[in-house]
């Protein structure tokens, strides 16, 4: 079976009639609260075990360790800061550890429902103590005390009993109440607040059911093979099967639930949340408000598809969000954004010409902005011949840019999270002869060259593709081409380092996505965990500690194999050498680039010296306004060398992200225009030296 079947089969499952057989399960044991698993689930369960174990690209012993690891995985699923399971359950619960897989194979499974039971237990009795302490009222607690809170709790010991949950819940209480505070809050706004918060968090608790817990369970054993590997439940996969981009058309950003919060995964390019400039991946988004003038509904522990619902809404309306930021001020801010639908035309490839003088010589220089490798795959297998794809509209572009006499092009692929493997290759074809593109392996160590067919290049001249930390996939699959051929310069910050493919197969019920091959450069080396290195590294917008694949759980490693016969253009390492150190002389000077180094090197400090945090209020408002202050120097310096007035405040700073008014026009926020800027002196260089 070749690389191309497998990636595109679609697994058949066994007859039902074997799986009754094999099942030895009595499925009507109910827990206290009623949840309980189906059959159906069951079913699915053995599904998942048996596919898994012969197609998966990453092999896993289905033994006594393995299940040890399903069992922890579950529990950092169910409770990853280790609040409220306690030793005695642990030690309870490892007693039969060493089963859970061998039950999973059989379709026993209510050992998880069992758990989870457990869990919903403790959670219920935190939820009570909390509004126990808020009825009894927050100005009974203390706020100067000499306390401290670990921010992290994910490595230390489990608690050994109830009194301790109850002190570890009432600092963490006060840690809130004091965030809330340090936002402008008054107790009387934080006591209705929170009051709320819990209640919902109550009612979300009641709403659960076998169907999400099931889910929970099987995925702490998929995602031992690698992160990508998940069970979709019914309802999940629905969304799933629509293109993400319309899923969540509300604001145009794919969520994920994480540890009680709403974060941002991904900003579909074009979209409401990226046309406003201020958001980004990882901030939380922990309240939301209808209009205007709407009241803000607290988000914090709601179900992600209750989330999707407030934020969809008509075309046109607005809805505001409140959100932290991934980076560590920790004052939430409110943001405005208009929804929309996501059009294809704004996900498509575009083009634009600049005109730059450099050491007294003016280029012309086309800029490809491509968001994604999108291809009408229905059109396409319909045999239509307006189908819409990448490599169809770039084609055009570059004709265009060719007519209009460009010195140079510049692929723009930020923010490009992938899309289409085919698109990916076809694209290379545009810029090389028929030429390997990628090397794939699947899970039998098998190899298969995927290559453009092309015989003619569509475009000949000079070319550099600018990246970032959210380049991935069929991004990094051109650029790594691009870079391992010779054929352009790549310019940017390390991208996101997505090298496996995965592939859909559905179930008796849901669907099980898992990863069926790993993709290869040409060169052998893997994309995978490291990413693409550009040739002229810009400071990073994002942080590559928060975002990126090698932050992922059992995230696959990154090797080498051997490479194709691939026959790559004149290196072009003495002119990069040449255009760095232009660049490094250069990079001292330029505003915005020295502006993200100070950013990232605030969030750096404050990372590395945080692992308590004070519970004593005066203390954390000395923090807080210290920190502020900082990033306030941080945002003047920066403004006084645009020769924009200087901010007297933090909150100055505050109104202009909460101003509803597009930041596109306002200078201090147009970062592409400072990273495309200077890519185009860097590509300026880059003609000068090829005359």
């Amino acid at each position: 079976m070749s690389m191309k079947q497998l990636i595109k089969i679609k697994y058949y499952l066994l007859s039902s009639l074997l799986f009754f057989l094999v099942l030895s399960v009595s499925l009507t044991t109910a827990a206290e609260s009623g949840l309980k698993p189906t059959l159906a689930q069951a079913i699915a369960a053995i599904n998942t075990v048996q596919i898994l174990s012969r197609h998966a690209y990453e092999s896993l012993p289905l033994n006594n360790k393995a299940s040890d690891r399903f069992l922890k995985a579950y529990l950092n699923t169910l409770d990853p800061q280790k609040s409220f399971f306690l030793l005695a359950d642990i030690a309870y619960l490892k007693k039969n550890s060493h089963r859970l897989i061998h039950d999973l194979k059989k379709g026993k499974i209510e050992r998880g429902f069992s758990i989870f039971e457990l869990y919903r237990q403790h959670y219920i009795r935190y939820l009570s103590y909390q509004l126990k302490l808020i009825n009894d009222g927050l100005q009974n607690l203390n706020f100067n005390s000499k306390r401290e809170l670990y921010i992290d709790r994910k490595n230390m010991q489990w608690l050994a009993d109830t009194k301790s949950q109850y002190v570890l819940w009432k600092k963490q209480l006060i840690n809130t109440v004091i965030n809330e505070m340090l936002n402008g809050k008054n107790m009387s706004e934080i006591s209705i607040q929170l009051k709320n918060r819990y209640q919902n968090q109550l009612h979300q608790l009641n709403q659960i059911n076998a169907e999400d817990v099931f889910q929970l369970y099987i995925n702490a054993f998929t995602m031992l093979y690698d992160p990508h590997t998940q069970y979709f439940s019914p309802l999940r996969a629905q969304n799933f099967n629509i293109d993400m981009s319309l899923s969540f058309e509300g604001i145009g950003a794919i969520l994920q639930y994480n540890n009680g919060h709403i974060k941002i995964e991904k900003i579909i390019s074009g979209g409401p949340v990226a046309k406003t400039g201020h958001l980004k991946p990882g901030d939380k988004i922990i309240a939301i408000a209808e209009g205007v003038n709407g009241k803000f509904k607290d988000i914090v522990g709601m179900r992600l598809n209750d989330v999707v619902k407030l934020l969809r809404g008509p075309k046109g309306s607005i809805v505001r969000l409140e959100v932290i930021s991934s980076d560590q001020q920790r004052k939430a801010k409110i943001y405005s954004v208009v929804r929309d639908i996501i059009k294809l035309k704004e996900q498509s490839a575009k083009a634009k010409t600049f005109m730059i003088r450099h050491n007294n010589k003016n280029y012309k220089i086309g800029i490809l902005q491509i968001p994604g490798f999108y291809l009408d795959f229905k059109a396409f297998t319909a045999g239509k011949n307006d189908y819409k794809s990448t490599t169809r509209d770039v084609k055009e572009l570059l004709k265009k840019l060719k007519n209009e006499n460009v010195d140079g092009i510049i692929i723009d692929l930020r923010g490009n999270s992938g899309g289409s493997l085919q698109e990916a290759i076809d694209l290379t074809g545009l810029f090389i002869p028929a030429s390997d593109a990628v090397i794939a392996r699947d899970n039998q160590q098998r190899t298969e060259r995927f290559f453009s067919k092309r015989k003619n290049p569509v475009y000949t001249g000079l070319l550099a593709v600018l990246v970032d930390r959210l380049s991935a996939s069929a991004s990094e699959i051109f650029t790594a081409a691009m870079q391992d051929y010779n054929r352009a310069i790549i310019i940017g910050s390390k991208t996101y380092g997505k090298g496996s493919v995965q592939t859909l197969q559905p179930l008796n019920e849901g669907q099980l996505k898992f990863t069926v091959a790993k993709f290869y450069r040409v060169s052998g080396k893997s994309i995978q965990n490291k990413g693409i290195v550009p040739d002229i590294e810009f400071p990073a917008l994002f942080d590559d500690e928060a975002i990126g694949e090698n932050t992922l759980l059992n995230a696959l490693p990154w090797d080498i194999i051997k490479p194709t016969s691939y026959k790559p253009l004149p290196s072009l390492q003495k002119k990069i050498s040449c255009l760095n150190k232009n660049f490094k002389q250069r990079e001292k000077l330029l505003p915005f680039f020295q502006y993200v180094k100070s950013l990232r090197l605030l969030n750096k400090k404050q990372k590395s010296k945080e692992t308590t945090i004070s519970l004593n209020l005066k203390n954390r408002e000395k923090e807080f306004y210290l920190l502020q202050n900082e990033y306030l120097a941080i945002k003047n310096q920066f403004r006084k060398q645009m020769r924009l007035p200087l901010l007297e405040s933090v909150d100055d700073v505050e109104k202009k992200h909460s101003e509803f008014v597009p930041p596109a026009a306002e200078k201090e926020n147009s970062q592409n225009d400072a990273f495309i800027n200077e890519a185009l002196v860097i590509f300026s260089d880059y003609i000068e030296k090829n005359r």
